[in-house]
This record gives C-alpha cells, sequence and structure tokens, in this order.
C-alpha cells in the first residue's frame, strides 16, 4: 500500500517541488496552502505524514498542529524559514516530530520522512504484536 504525505505550504512552487519529487519517490502526495485547508484534507486523505508550513494565511501551522494533535497522532514534519530556537521549541512542543528549516536538502528530507514513517510502522508492528489495540 502506497503512504500518503500532505504537503502543507501557502507556497505553491513549494507544494509542486514536494509533490514531485515524493511521487518519484513511491509516495501518493496530497496538498493544502492553509492551515484550514489542510484540516479538511487530513480527515478526508488520512494522510500517514504531514509536512507542514508555518507562515501561512487564515491558520498558521502552530494552530493547524495544535488543533491536528487532538484528533491525530501520525508525524509531522515542520518544514518553515523561522530559525529562532524558540520557534523550533514552539514546534516540538505542539507536537512536531522533526523540524527542518528552509531551505532545505531533499534527500535528506526524504531520509528524515522515511525515519518517521519508520518509527510508526514498528509501533503499529508492536502494538499488534503486543494486542495494545489501535493507535
Amino acid at each position: 500500500m502506497t503512504e500518503t504525505i500532505l504537503v502543507v505550504d501557502d507556497q505553491s512552487s513549494v507544494r509542486t517541488l514536494l509533490k514531485d519529487y515524493l511521487t518519484s519517490q513511491g509516495y501518493r502526495v496530497v496538498t493544502a496552502n492553509d492551515g484550514q485547508e489542510a484540516l479538511f484534507v487530513a480527515r478526508h486523505e488520512h494522510p500517514n505524514l504531514v509536512l507542514l508550513d508555518i507562515m501561512m494565511p487564515k491558520m498558521d501551522g502552530y494552530q493547524f498542529l495544535s488543533a491536528f494533535r487532538r484528533e491525530n497522532q501520525v508525524p509531522v514534519i515542520v518544514l518553515s524559514a523561522k530559525e529562532e530556537e524558540t520557534d523550533t521549541v514552539l514546534g516540538l512542543e505542539l507536537g512536531a516530530d522533526d523540524y527542518v528549516i528552509k531551505p532545505f536538502r531533499m534527500r535528506e528530507l526524504l531520509a528524515r520522512i522515511r525515519a518517521a514513517l519508520r518509527r510508526v510502522r514498528r509501533l503499529l508492528s508492536l502494538r499488534a504484536f503486543c494486542g495494545w489495540g489501535t493507535w
């Protein structure tokens, strides 16, 4: 089964770049251009991972992350030009699994995506093996 990645960024060039690259790596990619749209897309597409920008209109990445974490535990990797330590810490404390500063290197981002998805697969396997119910 192909894993789905939700790319959330208000810049269409970033969404297109990530969608093209990740699709070429075998992922199914869905996109949203702000946090509100991302919540809607996430509820309907059930992504396995979210790539999230912080600075967006309507609902920023921090607001999205707070709302998303109330209903979902899939990995979230923040992709942001905000590079202050306080921004990184806030993102991680709100529930992001990783924080990558723009501009980023595609191969490194791909490795981070694969690592996050691998952790989820291991956790799901362990839960199934131990009979811990659903995630």
